[in-house]
């Protein structure tokens, strides 16, 4: 599906995602672990161009706008791409041209790689939901978990309360 998109949209897109985007994990549950991708920014135009971009390289991303109740505050546009699957693509789509967020896509592609590698696939080539029973989180996933929140901490800097 990448053909269909051009290198300096994909370079663009990646820098994007350098500066305002996060890739980390998270723990849902003590049985489930999984990459977190997502963006954040007021500029609704580029929401909508990136969204577009991530549609015509195959990714399914969730975009919804949030108005805080001060209307002072520009709404906010959110992006979220909720599926391991989803986060492969896309991680292998901007990791050639990612400076910032090298080292997390990296590690999120592996733990979304593993996470993929336990689902069964449907007789249409989707991925099940769920995954396989009795298949549990190995500690190589609470790793790579661990070690995406650890690059993604932020101290407070001294003296702050």
């Amino acid at each position: 599906m990448q053909n269909k998109v051009k290198p300096t949209d994909l370079a663009w897109l990646s820098g994007i995602w350098d500066g305002e985007g996060s890739v980390s994990g998270r723990v849902m549950t003590k049985t489930n672990v999984g990459p977190s991708v997502q963006l954040s920014m007021t500029c609704k135009e580029t929401v909508d161009r990136i969204l577009s971009i991530l549609s015509a390289i195959g990714v399914s991303a969730t975009g919804y706008t949030y108005q805080e109740k001060k209307n002072h505050h520009k709404p906010s546009h959110h992006i979220r791409v909720p599926r391991s699957a989803d986060v492969i693509i896309m991680g292998r789509a901007l990791l050639p041209y990612s400076v910032t967020k090298r080292r997390m896509w990296l590690l999120a592609i592996e733990l979304s790689e593993i996470k993929v590698s336990r689902r069964r696939i449907m007789p249409d080539g989707r991925l099940s939901r769920g995954g396989i029973p009795n298949s549990p989180v190995t500690e190589r996933e609470f790793e790579l978990v661990r070690m995406l929140r650890e690059i993604n901490y932020r101290e407070k800097p001294e003296g702050a309360l």
